[in-house]
């Protein structure tokens, strides 16, 4: 499955470089991460929580997918969210917020509205 362009997001962690985003092909969507730079972490060591505006939240889990790991809960739109990855084993845990966003057919400027630069929290 390939990731959707404008949902990619590049997270640099302590191991390496991970990339976040979410796939389309099927119905409904996924979170799926794959390492681009160091090891992949193991499935039981990531959950992502969503908040969307009206304060709406939820916990994805994930499972290892031969070079991927897949959330296990699908993705229902729209994707306009806060996504919070938290990365860790052993009491040592990284945590990312980035910012997802679908264009809007009533903005009329070509400004990216995929993932914002998400940070270590």
């Amino acid at each position: 499955m390939t990731l959707q362009h404008q949902a990619v997001r590049r997270i640099p962690t302590d191991h390496g470089i991970l990339v976040f985003g979410i796939t389309e092909p099927r119905t409904p969507a996924h979170f799926q991460i794959s390492a681009e730079i160091g090891p992949l972490p193991g499935a039981d060591d990531i959950i992502v929580t969503t908040r969307r505006s009206g304060g709406a939240s939820e916990i994805f889990t994930f499972v290892r997918s031969g070079r991927v790991l897949r959330s296990v809960e699908g993705l229902q739109p729209p994707h306009d969210f806060k996504a919070r990855l938290a990365i860790g084993s052993r009491g040592q845990v990284q945590a990312f917020d980035v910012i997802f966003g679908e264009p809007r057919l009533d903005h009329h400027h070509t400004h990216s509205h995929g993932p914002q630069v998400g940070r270590e929290v």
